[in-house]
């Protein structure tokens, strides 16, 4: 039986942890540059409350994309409203029915013209949105109630030039997480925004 040299048996080592390396490098390199691009990310854990919600509740059906573990749609689905929710890694938590089934974004969102499309957090939302061919998209994001600034301002202008038009809003201040940054003290918010396709208006 032919033996292996210990040369040849580090050299394929080698190999094998500079594909790991390059792999590693390589899943890296997409996080770093998927995150950067503001308007194809929301980094939310989002809050609902009974406002959100019910502004959530008139344009149902709901189709969410980055739903994460469910939580939001468990708390929509317990509210009554008709949601179907999607994520390209869904986890499960203990106790909790399992209601997101696995999609990755861009790859299923025109099957459901009828629905209205959900993204309350996660990045690759461009991919979701330009796949999508309903009529309504909804859109969360961070709010600061003292300058009245959000992180939807960067999608907003976005969406305008995709042919979208903001037609609804809902803000939650209340139990609010406060924040220190550079010294200053401020309470962060949650805000949804709600598009319509502007061919649909006409």
């Amino acid at each position: 039986m032919q033996q292996h040299s210990g040369s040849s048996w580090l050299k394929n080592t080698n190999i094998h942890v500079g594909i790991i390396t390059l792999s590693i490098a390589l899943i890296g390199v997409y996080l770093v540059k998927t995150v950067n691009k503001k308007t194809n990310y929301l980094p939310t854990f989002f809050k609902l409350n009974n406002n959100i919600i019910e502004i959530i509740s008139r344009h149902q059906p709901i189709l969410e994309v980055c739903a994460g573990n469910g939580s939001n749609a468990k708390r929509l689905w317990d509210h009554g409203i008709d949601i179907l929710a999607f994520d390209g890694m869904p986890y499960l938590v203990p106790q909790q029915p399992n209601l997101v089934t696995a999609g990755w974004n861009g790859t299923f969102e025109d099957k459901y013209p009828g629905h209205t499309l959900l993204i309350l957090c996660g990045g690759g939302i461009k991919d979701s949105i330009s796949k999508y061919t309903g009529q309504k998209i909804i859109l969360g994001g961070y709010y600061n109630p003292e300058t009245q600034k959000s992180s939807l301002t960067c999608h907003t202008e976005w969406m305008v030039k995709q042919k979208w038009v903001l037609i609804d809003q809902a803000i939650n201040v209340t139990g609010c997480k406060t924040h220190h940054d550079s010294g200053q003290e401020y309470s962060e918010g949650f805000i949804i925004n709600v598009y319509q396709r502007c061919s649909s208006l006409d």
